[in-house]
Formats: C-alpha cells, sequence, structure tokens
C-alpha cells in the first residue's frame, strides 16, 4: 500500500474543483492487474508526486506544449516556432557556437570511432528495411545544460549528434531510391518537439548554422508531431527518455520506426502503469484500474504485436545519455 500520509482526492478540473471522495491507489490490486510485482519505492514516490489533487489528469496520455497552434491550413505544415534572440552572458552566441562545435565533434565519432560501429550497423539496418520514410521527428530532447563535471559527455550534444547520424543516414537512403527511380529528390524534412524548450535551445537548434548541416530544423508545438504521424506513418521518431506516459501513446500511432524507452528500462512499462494508475484514482473515485490504465495495456499488447524490438547501442557516452533505449519496427 502506499505510504504517503497524504490522501487522494477525485478531483476532476471539468467539475469545478468540487472533492467528491476520497482513495488511496491500492499496491496490491495494480499487481494483480499486472500480474506481477512492481517496485514499491517507485509506487511511493508517485504517490508523493500526485497526493496534491491539482495536476490534471485528462491530458495524460497527450503531448501538450505550451501554446498550441493549429496547421497553417494553406500548406497543411504545422506551424513553425520562432525563436527570440537569446541575450545576457551565459547565452552569448559565442557559448552557442561552442555546443555547435561539440556537437560537430560527436557526430564526427559517432561516424568514425570503432566505439560506435554497434549503433551504426543498427541505423544502417534500420535505413535498408525502411519504405519511403521522408520525414524525421525528435521528441523529448530537452533544453541544452553545461556538462556536469562527473560526466564525461553533454547529455543533449550526444543525443542531438546521435539524431543527426540518424536523419542523415535515412536522407542518403532517400535521395538514392530517388535516383534509382528516376523521381525529383527533395530533402528530409526534421522536425523537433518538447514543450520544454527554452529560447537559448530553439536558437540552437535553429539560429546557429552548421556548415556540414545545411538541412533546415523545424521546433514546433502540440499537437504537431502527433497529427505528423497520424496522417503519415512513414515517419522515424527518435524520443529519448521521453515521459512515461507519452511514448505508449506516440506508438499507438504506428510510426514505421521509433525509438524511445525500453520496456522494462528507466520510464518503462511499470512506471508508466503505476503513474496512470495513481493519477486516475482520482478521477474515478476508486482504487480498482480505470479505463485510462486499461488503455495502456492494450497500448503495450499492441506494441508486442506489431512492432520488431530490438536495444539500441549505446556507444562511448554516459549510461544515463542513451541507455534503456530500444528500437521499434514496424512488423510488414
Amino acid at each position: 500500500m502506499c505510504q504517503t500520509k497524504n490522501a487522494y482526492s477525485t478531483l476532476d478540473d471539468d467539475m469545478g474543483g468540487i472533492v467528491t471522495s476520497v482513495v488511496e491507489p491500492s499496491q496490491t490490486k495494480l499487481e494483480t492487474a499486472l500480474g506481477h510485482k512492481v517496485s514499491s519505492k517507485v509506487f511511493d514516490a508517485l504517490c508523493s508526486k500526485y497526493a496534491n489533487p491539482s495536476p490534471a489528469i485528462h491530458d495524460d496520455l497527450q503531448i501538450r506544449g505550451q501554446t498550441e497552434l493549429q496547421n497553417d491550413e494553406r500548406n497543411g505544415r504545422p506551424n513553425v516556432v520562432h525563436f527570440q534572440r537569446p541575450t545576457g552572458q551565459a547565452r552569448n552566441p559565442q557559448t552557442l557556437l561552442k555546443v555547435s562545435q561539440d556537437i560537430e565533434g560527436t557526430l564526427q565519432e559517432i561516424k568514425e570511432e570503432p566505439e560506435w560501429q554497434g549503433l551504426r550497423d543498427q541505423i544502417q539496418a534500420i535505413v535498408n528495411q525502411m519504405i519511403n520514410v521522408q520525414t524525421m521527428i525528435c521528441l523529448g530532447l530537452g533544453n541544452w545544460a553545461p556538462r556536469e563535471s562527473f560526466q564525461r559527455t553533454n547529455c543533449f550534444v550526444v543525443q542531438y549528434a546521435v539524431f543527426k547520424y540518424m536523419c542523415e543516414k535515412v536522407d542518403e537512403n532517400w535521395r538514392n531510391k530517388c535516383a534509382s527511380r528516376g523521381t525529383n529528390y527533395e530533402p528530409l524534412e526534421r522536425y523537433f518537439q518538447d514543450p520544454a524548450f527554452d529560447e537559448q535551445t530553439k536558437y540552437l537548434l535553429q539560429g546557429v548554422s552548421r556548415p556540414s548541416d545545411p538541412s533546415t530544423n523545424i521546433v514546433i508545438v502540440d499537437p504537431a508531431a502527433a497529427n505528423m504521424i497520424r496522417n503519415n506513418k512513414n515517419v522515424f521518431v527518435f524520443a529519448p527518455h521521453l515521459n512515461c506516459n507519452i511514448w505508449p501513446e506516440i506508438l499507438s500511432l504506428l510510426p514505421q520506426v521509433f525509438i524511445g524507452n525500453s520496456p522494462n528500462g528507466f520510464g518503462g512499462r511499470d512506471v508508466a502503469a503505476i503513474e496512470t494508475y495513481v493519477r486516475e484514482c482520482k478521477v474515478i473515485g476508486s482504487d480498482d484500474v480505470g479505463p485510462r490504465f486499461n488503455d495502456l495495456q492494450a497500448i503495450f499488447r499492441e506494441t508486442d504485436t506489431m512492432y520488431r524490438q530490438s536495444y539500441l547501442e549505446q556507444g562511448p557516452v554516459d549510461p544515463s545519455h542513451l541507455a534503456d533505449l530500444t528500437i521499434y519496427q514496424l512488423s510488414k
């Protein structure tokens, strides 16, 4: 049972903040529904996290940005997020230029160093099996921040460089296919979505030029990425450590390739199940598992049926940067 002293209230924001009942999530009932034990430490931590009834549950399985923009009706494309040039000493152009150089250096290492051969082989194998993928989407990249002293590498730099390498290989494959078919080649479309992006990171993605990277980064806001996948399954999604309640929903849209949280890793299925259950208790006014929880389990079952899964090779970086990521390839 949850050890937190705080009660859970059935507080639905649509009900005007009226408390209708008090419930406490049951770890025993959750484990019975899952068919296996879960971490009591994680369960208690999430109980404590959501003891305050104020967080809304209604958008648990959606990617919510700070602002939602409608698609441009003239061309069917999602609107671009326009950045403001960062100001202040901590955000000076020289600092961001150095970050860009670090990205280029890491990208070169990925292409050349023997320690990255496993990842290179995996990406090439994926590319060889893809069908008409012209769109790359990066979800949940997070903001750039200076490297911690105890880390060998910078998380943002590594994850961006890995995504850039994937983009290059997919674009090369598409260009070759267009040439063999005698059709016009159009460069790969590259999108980034994360509600946490600050102006510094948007500028780094869109405003800092890189001589070896003429392609354009397009920053979009929710629900653009989900809509793009819903309208065209031929996309490659890279979602390093996306929130555990979001990546299952993205997978349910059946993108052709998805790289994200491993089922049994940090932020995997158990964490998603616990968080969904704990947050739903206050809405349904019961410690029984609810429809959101059941929908989540149905997504997991469909994922196992629809996708081939394999672990992503990590390379010589800090374990937290690429660890516990799985490649999901849509079965033909």
